[in-house]
């Protein structure tokens, strides 16, 4: 560890460095993007499916905070009810960034070491792109400009299944940038995401 401490310390005083110049050049941005969006797209999907939910299932929404402190809001969870959630039987979707561009299914995650997201729940969900044509514009894709709240579970051995949006480019339009604001969020992206994971959840229920 001690041959890793500098190199971390440094990357990490860099990022602290680059982020606090953006604030003062910038301020807060908005977070339509980063990640309204993401709250939006949970709340509606449950909503339907607790209209008609898959037999034996209960649907929560978990909303949490201090990702950018090291994703501390969803480790303090995930620690807390340990001992509540079974593994076998708890799943796990994760929103985040449906701004704009094309839904993606991320597959890993992570810049210094890589998550990957590999489950039947994944693999419903690829499923589902496959075969509805509503959504075949949906393709895997790889975010290593860091990690998502769902990590803290899939580290732990939780089902999970993280859906996010990215430009042609491949990265997430507006993220911490001052255009995170309502007028550059495209409705049908996150729409879309909202019909997506209705369909894959209740595809790998049928499956589960």
């Amino acid at each position: 560890m001690g041959l890793q401490r500098w190199p971390l310390c440094a990357y990490f005083t860099i990022q602290a460095v680059l982020a606090s110049l953006d604030f003062f050049r910038f301020g807060y941005t908005n977070g339509a993007a980063d990640n309204a969006t993401g709250v939006g797209v949970a709340l509606a999907t449950a909503s339907r499916l607790w209209k008609n939910l898959p037999p034996g299932w209960q649907v929560e929404v978990l909303l949490t905070s201090a990702e950018e402190a090291s994703l501390v809001g969803s480790l303090a969870y995930v620690r807390a009810h340990a001992k509540a959630l079974d593994k076998s039987r708890t799943f796990v979707v994760n929103f985040d960034g449906l701004v704009a561009g094309e839904l993606r299914i991320v597959r890993s995650t992570g810049c210094i070491t890589t998550s990957t997201y590999d489950s039947p729940l994944v693999h419903a969900a690829m499923e589902t792109a496959r075969l509805d044509s509503r959504f075949a514009s949906v393709k895997p894709a790889d975010w290593h400009v860091g990690d998502f709240e769902s990590v803290n579970f899939l580290r732990r051995g939780y089902a999970c299944l993280a859906l996010s949006s990215v430009t042609k480019e491949g990265v997430m339009p507006n993220l911490h940038r001052p255009g995170d604001v309502l007028a550059n969020v495209d409705s049908q992206v996150s729409a879309l995401a909202v019909d997506f994971a209705e369909a894959a959840i209740r595809r790998f229920a049928v499956k589960a």
